[in-house]
């Protein structure tokens, strides 16, 4: 948990109020950032920064991540409830136990992204890439919206309930 001055600069430089006087080429850089146990709730990340940042056990329920950069980021036991993290960069990224419900991964990269354990209830993957992509123990994901991502590579550990669905073993057969 960060200190009080630095939460309270880090709610300052993502309110959406404020975001909306700088200008959109002018992304919020965190990459590397110790960020664990960060409210982040309601933030205006999109187009951030954010490789290699640590935000486990982070609060980002209802933040707007659009377009953000979060390759080999923790965010293991992250709480991203309703977030926007459509065309999202997840590459290698560590999502395990994270809370993801209602979440919008539209067109986001999960290459080699690790879900292990995450609560998926309402997610929406239209277009999200699989690749290489870990899945084990993950709860509320619907097999509706397991098919509505790309898959573009091998994807491991799917519980048994979705990958015994006709469906998804048709798909998954296809490659």
């Amino acid at each position: 948990m960060p200190k009080a001055d630095v939460q309270a600069a880090l709610s300052a430089l993502t309110h959406p109020a404020c975001r909306r006087r700088v200008s959109r080429q002018q992304r919020i850089d965190f990459h590397g950032l110790h960020l664990v146990g960060a409210n982040l709730g309601g933030a205006d990340l999109a187009g951030a920064n954010l490789i290699g940042a640590d935000l486990c056990g982070a609060n980002l329920t209802e933040s707007d991540l659009l377009g953000a950069n979060l390759n080999e980021a923790n965010l293991t036991g992250a709480r991203l409830t309703r977030a926007n993290l459509t065309r999202v960069h997840l590459n290698k990224a560590r999502l395990c136990e994270a809370t993801l419900t209602g979440a919008v991964l539209s067109g986001a990269d999960l290459a080699r992204a690790r879900f292990n354990g995450a609560v998926l209830h309402g997610v929406r993957l239209t277009g999200a890439i699989l690749n290489r992509t870990y899945l084990n123990d993950v709860r509320g994901l619907s097999v509706k919206a397991l098919l509505s991502a790309r898959f573009d590579g091998p994807v491991f550990g799917l519980p048994a309930e979705l990958r015994s669905a006709p469906a998804v073993k048709d798909r998954l057969a296809r490659g």
